[in-house]
C-alpha cells in the first residue's frame, strides 16, 4: 500500500519537475530571444514583442502552476482511494509487481 503511494507521489513529482525544468529552458530561451531582437527592431515594436514576450511568460509560469497543482491533486486523490480500499490497493500493488516480474523474466 505505502509503495502505490510512493510509486504515484514519486511518478507525479517526476513529472512536475520535469515540467518545471521545461518551463525554466523556456523562459531562457525567451530571454534570449528577447535580448538578440532588442537591438535589431525598432522601439515600438521591441515594446509590442517584449509585451508579447511577457503575457508568453506568464502563460507558461500558468501552465506549470496548473501541472503543479494537477500533480498534487492526483497524489491526494491516490491517498485518499488507497485509505479507502487498502486490500485493493495492496491487491493492486501485488499484481502489478507480479506483472513487471513476469515481463523482465523473458
Amino acid at each position: 500500500m505505502a509503495q502505490a503511494q510512493d510509486a504515484a507521489k514519486d511518478s507525479m513529482l517526476k513529472e512536475t519537475d520535469r515540467l518545471n525544468a521545461e518551463i525554466a529552458k523556456l523562459r531562457q530561451e525567451l530571454a534570449d530571444v528577447t535580448s538578440r531582437m532588442k537591438d535589431r527592431v525598432a522601439p515600438s515594436a521591441r515594446d509590442a514583442a517584449m509585451a508579447a514576450g511577457r503575457a508568453a511568460a506568464e502563460t507558461v509560469s500558468e501552465w506549470g502552476d496548473r501541472a503543479r497543482e494537477y500533480g498534487e491533486s492526483s497524489v491526494s486523490s491516490a491517498k485518499d482511494q488507497v485509505r479507502a480500499h487498502p486490500l485493493t490497493a495492496v491487491g493492486l500493488a501485488f499484481s502489478l509487481g507480479a506483472l513487471v516480474a513476469i515481463l523482465l523474466r523473458r
